[in-house]
């Protein structure tokens, strides 16, 4: 695998091209700048507290299903299911926001997953955990794909 990694890898770097000519900074600005934005600190204080909780669903659930009478098996397979729609949410979503705006389709995954995790509390059989796992995995996907 490592060859057949090589030998693509190098096809691939001899035919690559930049995308536009560099040009130099001329001017002294600091980014640091940024964060006196209101805009810009609103959107990365958002993004910092959304993505504290954006990982527990995936490290929980498992043990969750568990605790709940379903097999080993079965519990992990979640995972499986939310990592495919997390997938299909990141191409999907990503490809929404082109045209609606990645604000707003940023705001509309957030509150998804918001939405979905607090039914999260009523699923205690295994098909309505799945139902959860694909619906959450969907819009942590987009999250995941729109974060700043």
């Amino acid at each position: 695998l490592a060859l057949i990694s090589i030998v693509g890898l190098s096809i691939c770097a001899i035919f690559i091209k930049p995308l536009q000519p560099y040009i130099p900074n001329n001017h002294n600005e600091s980014t640091l700048k940024l964060f006196y934005q209101w805009n810009f600190s609103n959107l990365y204080t958002g993004a910092l507290f959304s993505s504290l909780g954006l990982i527990m669903p995936f490290t929980h659930l498992p043990f969750y299903a568990i605790q709940h009478g379903i097999s080993y098996s079965n519990a992990s397979l979640l995972l499986s299911y939310m990592g495919i729609a997390s997938a299909i949410g990141r191409v999907a979503l990503g490809y929404a926001a082109d045209h609606l705006g990645k604000l707003k389709m940023l705001f509309l995954c957030t509150f998804g997953g918001a939405v979905s995790t607090f039914c999260w509390m009523a699923c205690v059989s295994y098909p309505s955990l799945i139902i959860y796992a694909i619906f959450y995995g969907f819009f942590a996907g987009g999250i995941i794909s729109l974060m700043p």
